[in-house]
């Protein structure tokens, strides 16, 4: 189970999470929140979210066109609008079912914290 490796990775990694009450497991990474999600449904799904990085305000346009640069740009991550109108950003793949986390979970995370800059500065300086 893909959340079990998760879980053994952040901890041997030395990474503190809590796990809510849908399973996901939340924990910060230089910094950021994040958290680590999967699909009872699809034991192939791989997902770590960096949630509500930015609040839509009058800018909507700008925040949207910030999202196309980043899934663009950026290999693995996807960045989107949720309901609560804030802007999320995902690592979003299908691995093996017992794949080595610690061969690329670092690496999506950190190619996290670099679309949450790449994203702050299309929003900041356009």
């Amino acid at each position: 189970m893909k959340a079990d490796l998760a879980k053994e990775w952040l901890s041997s990694e030395g990474y503190r999470y809590e796990i809510d009450e849908d399973g996901d497991l939340h924990f910060k990474y230089q910094g950021k929140h994040m958290f680590f999600t999967t699909d009872e449904r699809d034991d192939m799904y791989f997902r770590i979210l960096m949630p509500n990085i930015y609040e839509i305000q009058d800018n909507r346009a700008k925040v949207l066109e910030a999202c196309n640069v980043v899934s663009r740009d950026l290999k693995v991550v996807k960045a989107f609008v949720a309901e609560n109108n804030n802007m999320f950003l995902a690592i979003e793949m299908f691995v093996d079912s017992t794949p080595e986390l610690g061969d690329f979970f670092e690496r999506c995370c950190d190619i996290l914290i670099a679309a949450y800059n790449k994203a702050a500065n299309e929003i900041m300086n356009k």
